[in-house]
């Protein structure tokens, strides 16, 4: 029976690896009631293996009207929507519950049903009409299913799916995220090329992102400047790839309090360097919003008329003892520590649970620490401040 089975993806010539397998969709359509039979021969350079495949036909109640659904060639993180397509029919004369339909592999993400999906009551003699979308995150041709779930032989009916994502518009955008205060976040800068981009020689992206200072504090190195309460982190020859969508930073805050609850995160001064002639780059900038920030007083007070700082360290230099002066205005784990330049911890001078705020005044001896410039490192549960010290003896 070999002309009820058919094959839909993963045709040869293909290389499997050592150790690895390769995926190969078989279709298979009966064209008779009852048990169907034939053999997948599988030819590789040095022997032909044999895979027997069945299936059993039947009298179906469910007829898949489409069984193929293509959306074309569609822009990446564009959308395609495909409205009141016909997607099964009732040739009962009963009418029958779809329990379920959803979306499966090999790509369930980028499909999805916009109305009539879920479960209903398919009536006799009608047809399920639904509100499809493909909205591609990748380049290349995908495919993904449409299941109909019902009780009875066939189930669950199946409706292939496919589209192809293309280079689309270049653009670099910024997602916009909420979060918590005294929270790690990890924020990616993604880039997306067109055709004519990564024709054009580009090797390198410069960029600034500038956001509220007062909110987000980076737990990178970066090149920053300061300004009205913004700071600006300065990308300089950051490297591109071939690849149409790149990821070329993910960086790292620490969130905490400040004067608002959220900043927008803004991309200014973007340059492509290496360009042998000009080409468009659309900005999205993003946006960050603290979700757990009130006004009626606790640990998470926002306080726009209070600072939390290191206002004075002296002597600098400093040769035997420091008196550092803290302004807090949170409680919660505090610690005011001296870092080397390799980034290591050599002297911890506060570490205490804070219980009350407001401003005090620590003394410490460092005559064991060698010569030399060192970071004083200051944490609360929202905050980090840093600063330099050169001790001189």
């Amino acid at each position: 029976d070999a002309i009820a089975f058919s094959q839909v993806s993963g045709f040869p010539k293909f290389i499997v690896g050592t150790n690895s397998s390769k995926t190969v969709e078989l279709r298979f359509k009966p064209n008779k009631v009852g048990l169907h039979q034939a053999k997948v021969h599988i030819v590789t350079q040095t022997e032909t293996l044999i895979q027997n495949i069945i299936g059993t036909g039947f009298q179906p109640t469910i007829q898949i009207v489409n069984d193929l659904i293509d959306f074309g060639d569609i822009d990446i993180f564009s959308a395609k929507d495909t409205l009141q397509a016909i997607t099964i029919k009732n040739i009962s004369n009963v009418d029958i519950d779809i329990k379920n339909s959803y979306h499966s592999g090999p790509n369930d993400k980028d499909f999805s049903t916009l109305q009539g999906g879920g479960a209903f009551k398919l009536l006799a003699g009608t047809t399920a009409k639904l509100d499809m979308r493909f909205l591609p995150t990748s380049v290349g041709r995908t495919s993904g299913t449409l299941m109909f779930e019902y009780d009875g032989v066939g189930s669950p009916a199946v409706v292939q799916l496919f589209g192809a994502g293309v280079g689309g518009q270049a653009l670099m955008k910024l997602d916009s995220i909420e979060t918590k205060t005294s929270t790690i976040v990890e924020y990616p800068v993604k880039l997306t090329l067109d055709g004519k981009v990564l024709k054009s020689g580009a090797t390198a992206v410069n960029f600034d992102l500038t956001y509220n200072n007062t909110l987000l504090y980076p737990m990178e190195n970066y090149s920053l400047t300061n300004e009205n309460g913004y700071t600006t982190i300065k990308f300089i020859n950051v490297p591109l790839t071939t690849d149409p969508i790149q990821i070329l930073q993910t960086l790292r805050f620490k969130t905490g309090l400040g004067n608002a609850i959220e900043t927008p995160l803004t991309i200014g001064n973007f340059e492509l360097i290496g360009t042998v002639e000009e080409v468009d780059i659309t900005l999205f900038d993003g946006h960050l919003l603290l979700t757990d920030v009130c006004y009626d007083g606790g640990v998470r007070l926002l306080n726009p008329n209070s600072q939390i700082t290191m206002s004075r360290i002296s002597p600098n230099p400093v040769d035997s003892k420091i008196t550092i002066d803290l302004t807090l205005i949170e409680i919660g784990k505090t610690e005011v520590a001296i870092y080397n330049l390799m980034g290591e911890k050599v002297k911890t001078i506060f570490s205490k649970e804070i219980t009350e705020t407001g401003n005090i005044s620590i003394n410490s001896e460092i005559s064991d620490l060698s010569n030399g410039q060192y970071v004083v490192v200051f944490t609360t549960p929202t905050y980090t401040e840093r600063s330099n010290i050169l001790i001189l003896k």
